[in-house]
Parts: structure tokens; sequence; C-alpha cells
């Protein structure tokens, strides 16, 4: 014979409670009758002494006591009932003396009817009243166990949150900070593509013109039908390259250039005595980076000029070079004097030490060599 630990105990309440309302299935009353063989201090036959101690206690009871429930109390009264008719049966050969001496008192005949009554009404309030004690408690132990563990997760589950929360904000921050060098390196290699695209061009451009000069002054006809046509090639790829170069905005690649530039050199232009700008306000400057090679030029006021004649053309003067041949800075238009013009510099050599920047202007497509005819532009320190 072993003992109960105390969830076994437990339901072994509750599997009483519900024999003795009379709601207990067929797996209950197997549990319960395995149950009480263990616990060994409650009889098999626990449903008659319930009764007998129940009725006990409702004769007792005051006659203000509350009333059963109406559907157990009409079950508790049909068992009295049933009961009560097994045992008239038992007379049914005749009745012996002490069923005479019973007739002799008629104030008595109805009492082990209303006795069997009372057993059972007085079980059933006394076991109901048990079994909704045990209940509660049960429920209540399990509402606290239960609130508690759910409080627990959820702590555990906003300490997860908050954790994935910052590393996917790390991370977030991570990518951002890789995106944005991304960006300035492709910048940085557009850039450098299409300033190198554009020198290349423009020495593509020098060298062919001293070609289709030979050519025309000693080719035939139909060589000069094809430099002719050749030259039509050659504009088109010009304006490609001119058209490449204005998807590039001159003046956020300057301010850029302002910006991050730490040797930064910026000079101021000033007119010379040239007929061309004597009566011109011409403003702007030069910035200049030389370990970035980069450089732009700002105008405003600079006169129009005629592309299909003539250009302006830059020349840089190097202090580790001779002053008589200035570095070709490249060649631009103007097209509207009172709007504010910025122009890269493009610069055919490396300039080592910059010293001042002059600006002139030559015959369309610039010149090698400058005769400095119209001197009209100087920048310098």
């Amino acid at each position: 014979m072993t003992g109960l630990d105390p969830h076994q105990s437990q339901r072994l309440d509750d599997l009483l409670a519900d024999a003795a309302l009379g709601s207990l299935e067929a797996s209950d009353a197997l549990e319960l009758e395995h149950l009480v063989a263990r616990r060994g201090a409650i009889p098999t036959d626990f449903d008659g002494l319930t009764r007998a101690a129940a009725g006990l206690d409702l004769a007792l009871l005051p006659p203000s006591a509350p009333r059963l429930p109406g559907a157990l109390a009409e079950r508790i009264r049909a068992e009295g009932v049933r009961r009560i008719a097994g045992a008239e049966g038992a007379f049914a050969d005749g009745p012996t003396e002490q069923d005479e001496a019973r007739q002799t008192l008629p104030t008595r005949s109805r009492a082990p009817w209303l006795a069997a009554a009372g057993w059972l009404a007085a079980a059933g309030l006394l076991i109901w009243g048990v079994a909704t004690d045990l209940e509660l408690r049960r429920l209540r132990g399990a509402t606290d166990e239960g609130l508690a563990a759910q409080r627990v997760e959820l702590e555990q589950r906003v300490a997860a949150a908050a954790d994935e929360l910052a590393q996917n904000r790390a991370s977030a921050r991570a990518e951002q900070d890789f995106l944005r060098a991304e960006l300035a390196r492709l910048e940085r290699l557009q850039t450098q593509t299409l300033t190198a695209a554009a020198t290349a061009a423009a020495n593509r451009l020098a060298a062919r013109e001293s070609e289709l000069t030979a050519s025309f002054e000693g080719a035939a006809a139909d060589r000069r039908l094809a430099v002719l046509e050749r030259e039509d090639e050659l504009l088109a790829e010009i304006d490609t390259l001119r058209r490449l170069l204005d998807a590039v905005d001159p003046s956020i690649l300057r301010e850029r250039l302002v910006n991050e530039a730490t040797d930064l050199v910026r000079w101021d232009w000033a007119t010379t005595d040239d007929p061309l700008v004597a009566a011109a306000v011409v403003r702007g400057d030069v910035v200049w980076s030389p370990s970035r090679q980069e450089g732009y030029m700002t105008f405003r006021g600079l006169p129009t000029n005629r592309a299909d004649e003539e250009q302006y053309q830059l020349w840089i003067f190097d202090g580790t070079r001779d002053a008589a041949m200035p570095v070709d800075g490249g060649v631009f238009d103007v097209r509207n004097p009172e709007g504010a013009l910025v122009v890269p510099i493009d610069a055919k050599l490396g300039i080592r030490e910059a010293t001042a920047f002059a600006v002139t202007l030559e015959r369309a497509g610039g010149v090698v060599v400058s005769n400095r005819e119209h001197l009209l532009l100087l920048a310098s320190g």
C-alpha cells in the first residue's frame, strides 16, 4: 500500500466530490477506484458512508438553512424514493410482528422515507460545498501559476525583441555607411572616366586637326571628300562627349571640391586692357587642388563667342616649367554672358606648382601654342 502525493490527493478530492454529485464518468470512476485503493484509509463503499453522514448533518441543520439547487434536489429525491420502494418490497410476503408493531404507530409510518430523503439531500449539500471549495482553490492556484509563467514569458519576449531591434539598427547603420562609401566611389570613378575620355578626345582632335590640315593642302578632290566625311564623324563624336560632360553638373563638382580639398587655391579673375573685355565687367574666380589635379573656373559677364569661328582657351603657368610654354587647360564657349558659367579645368599635362591662370581667345578648337594676341583674363596669387 502506498500513499498519495499532493497532486493525487487533490485529484482524489475532486473525484469524490463528482461522485457525490452524481456526475462521475466511467473513466473517472476507474481513476477514483485506483486512488482510493492507493490511499487505503478510505473505504471503497464511499457512497453509503457519505450519505449516512450527510443525513445526520441535515437532521441537525436549523430550519433557516438554504435550500439545494432545484435539479440536484430533484435527483436526490428520486434516489430516495427508489431506495424506499425497494425497502417496502421486502414486505410483499406478509407482515411480521415488527411490521404490525409499526402499524400501531401511524405517525411514524413515513419516517424511513423522510430520513432517507434527508440523508440524500444532506450528502448532496455537503459534497457540493466541499467540491466547490476544492475546485476554487485548484483554479486559483492554476491561475496564479499561469499568470506568473505568462509574465516571465512576456518579459523574455520583450528582452529578445529589444536585442533584435538593436541588432537591426546596427546592421542598418553599417549598410548605410557602406552604401554611402560605394556611392562616393562610383561618383569619383565616373568623373575620372569622363575626364579621361574628354582628354583623350581632345588629344585625338588636335592630332586629327594637324592631319586634316596637311591633307587639305596636298590631297586630291576625292581625298578632300573623305576628309569631310571623317570630319562629320568627329563632330558627332565631339557632340556626344559634350553631352556626356554636360550630364555631370560642373557646379556640383566645384562645390564638392571646395568643401573637401585641403590644399585648395582660389584666385579671382582680373581683366586686361584688351578691347574685347575693356568695356565688360567680368567677375568670377578659379579654384585648383594640386593633390587632386582638379579645378574649375567661374565667369559672369564674359562676352559671348562665335563657337564656329573662335573659342576661349585656358592656359596654366607652372612654376616648374618655362613661362613661355604654359600648359593647355582646355577650350570653352560662353552662350549667356549674364548667367553664371562654371567650366572644369582640363589640364593636358600634370601641374606641379600653379602660379597663374590666363584666358585667351583663339580660333575654334583651340591651339597648341598661343600667340597671346587676345589675352583677356588673368588670375594669380
